[in-house]
Parts: C-alpha cells; sequence; structure tokens
C-alpha cells in the first residue's frame, strides 16, 4: 500500500511539475511575441514625421498619423 501511494505521489509531482514548466515556456514565449511586436509597432509610429519641418531642421512627429501606423502595424501582426 505504502508503494502505491508514493508512486501516486510521484505521478502527481511530476505532473505537477510538467505542468509548471508549460506554462512557463508558453508565458515566455508570448512575452517575447509581445515584445517583438510592439517593437515593430513603434518603429512604424516613429516613422510619421512631418516633412515639412523635417526640411527646416526639426523633427515633429505627426501625432494622428503615427497613433494610425501603431495600430495598423499592431492589427497586422
Amino acid at each position: 500500500m505504502a508503494t502505491t501511494l508514493r508512486t501516486i505521489l510521484f505521478i502527481l509531482l511530476f505532473a505537477f511539475i510538467t505542468q509548471i514548466q508549460f506554462n512557463l515556456d508558453a508565458d515566455k514565449t508570448a512575452t517575447r511575441q509581445l515584445k517583438n511586436a510592439l517593437e515593430l509597432a513603434v518603429h512604424d509610429a516613429a516613422l510619421a514625421v512631418n516633412p515639412e519641418q523635417l526640411g527646416n531642421g526639426r523633427i515633429v512627429f505627426d501625432q494622428d498619423k503615427a497613433i494610425d501606423k501603431l495600430k495598423a502595424s499592431l492589427e497586422k501582426i
């Protein structure tokens, strides 16, 4: 009886550890994918510079265009 209980305990412990590892790997993958998507979207939004002001030597962002590009980039991914 003791051997059976010990075996059941070890099986449950193994299942628990396997589940934790699976959850950690899934979380790490999701975090990496989210980070990459946000980096691309922010880069796309940062390219929304007002060309007239850029010609005058000033860097001025067109905020409406940048927000639209950010949303479009995130929807694409």
